[in-house]
């Protein structure tokens, strides 16, 4: 029964699978994975009396996930965190970022759970997200616009999006037969938003931020102590903030959606 537990200890936080109510020893489960993701990002400023402002961009990254878990009993914790290898660019409209701007990514969750009974699990966490766009420059901009890059006039300039907060959530399991074990999980997140960029004249706006994960995780245990997985998670990020505290701002509003979607492929060591 152990093992259905170990076998779901993988995907991005959210555990799945069965514990050992005999076994009263601490188990640690290591697990280092290669991600693919396809990062969607949506921004719309509200501007008092001027023309709304929005733009977009869509992106393909390559990450590394590393993660350590604890099993005792019927309790688990992890650790996981997610970064970008290097920058990837592409075409930006976002407001202040008209240009090829290169992203990164990187995620961190810790998540405590408990194995409510067979293969269900509860689990709740803290997580924390960053996005950074570094827009390449070198145009002819000569004021401050929503539709140009302020690389133009600031080389080193760039637009960084957080988030942060609490996390629920509910994981099922089951095996199909001799392919290995299957899980699902669920959670949503209460955090809070911030958007942020480094110009001369910067601006800050904080705000409200939440979040969705619907993940899919299937594992293949190679041996007693080592398994293979593929993680398949779908997570959405929603920001709406209004408080700018630069003080150079006052009235804007600015909505914010993050959309990713990542496949990660993965070993893991039972010790």
């Amino acid at each position: 029964m152990k093992t259905k537990l170990l076998a779901g200890l993988i995907g991005a936080g959210m555990l799945t699978g069965t514990a050992l109510a005999e076994d009263s020893g601490i188990t640690f489960v290591p697990d280092i994975g290669l991600q693919y993701k396809n990062l969607s990002f949506d921004q719309n400023i509200n501007i008092p009396d001027s023309a709304n402002a929005s733009g977009d961009f869509s992106e393909g990254l390559f990450s590394v996930t590393g993660a350590v878990t604890l099993v005792y009993d019927k309790f688990f914790a992890k650790l996981k965190a997610d970064q970008t290898l290097g920058s990837s660019e592409t075409e930006s409209t976002a407001p202040y970022a008209v240009d090829d701007a290169e992203i990164e990514r990187s995620d961190f969750t810790f998540t405590l759970g408990y194995n409510v009974w067979d293969s269900v699990n509860v689990f709740a966490g803290y997580i924390s997200g960053e996005t950074t766009i570094d827009p390449k420059g070198g145009g002819n901009a000569t004021f401050p616009s929503v539709d140009v890059s302020l690389a133009d006039l600031e080389p080193n300039y760039e637009q960084t999006y957080e988030e942060s907060g609490f996390f629920l959530g509910a994981s099922y399991g089951w095996g199909v037969g001799n392919a290995g074990f299957m899980s699902a999980s669920l959670a949503y997140a209460f955090m809070d938003g911030e958007y942020s960029d480094n110009f001369s004249d910067p601006f800050k706006f904080e705000g409200d931020s939440d979040g969705f994960s619907l993940g899919f995780t299937w594992t293949y245990p190679v041996n007693d102590k080592f398994r293979c997985y593929a993680d398949l998670r779908y997570q959405k990020y929603d920001m709406s903030a209004d408080e700018d505290n630069s003080g150079n701002f006052a009235g804007w509003k600015v909505e914010t959606e993050e959309t990713i979607t990542a496949l990660t492929i993965g070993v893991q060591y039972v010790l």
